[in-house]
């Protein structure tokens, strides 16, 4: 968290990780839920999606991967925020990475940083998915690329 004079505290969110996974599971119901009221009435709330997404993500449970990129195509076709975008891309490239495509994970990580080209972490993950398919010299060129990034570079 970048702390400034105009925004001078930091909030820390801590959890132990035992509850974890349990929170997580409550915060995926409640956003079904919710996904669904919105569905009936005037369509998805992008921010419902990509909140899904995220916890999707994070499970251990192929099926909800498989979800979280039908949602993320969805979410696309609707977001106009770049950084959000590109978020999006990014969890939808870890979704089929591990679902076993290293190639359209590739592909997906190439598109987030099109969009929001100011978090190293994507880069990483990049460098890392050329590394899988050992194509070494590609995962160095990221990975040198995410390590010249500043963290708040994007930010202002």
């Amino acid at each position: 968290m970048t702390y400034t004079k105009e925004l001078p505290i930091a909030v820390m969110h801590t959890a132990v990780q035992d509850d974890l996974i349990p929170k997580m599971e409550r915060n995926m119901r409640i956003l079904e839920l919710q996904l669904e009221d919105e569905r009936k009435d005037k369509g998805a709330d992008p921010r419902t999606l990509l909140y899904l997404m995220k916890i999707y993500n994070e499970l251990d449970m192929p099926e909800l991967w498989k979800r979280c990129l039908e949602y993320g195509r969805e979410y696309i076709g609707k977001s106009g925020w770049d950084m959000e975008r590109g978020v999006c891309w990014d969890i939808m490239a870890q979704c089929v990475q591990k679902l076993g495509d290293p190639q359209t994970a590739i592909l997906y990580w190439h598109n987030s940083i099109r969009e929001w080209a100011y978090d190293p972490f994507m880069y990483l993950r990049l460098a890392d998915g050329y590394f899988r398919i050992r194509q070494f010299r590609q995962a160095f060129h990221w990975f040198d690329v995410a390590t010249r990034i500043k963290l708040d570079e994007g930010l202002s």
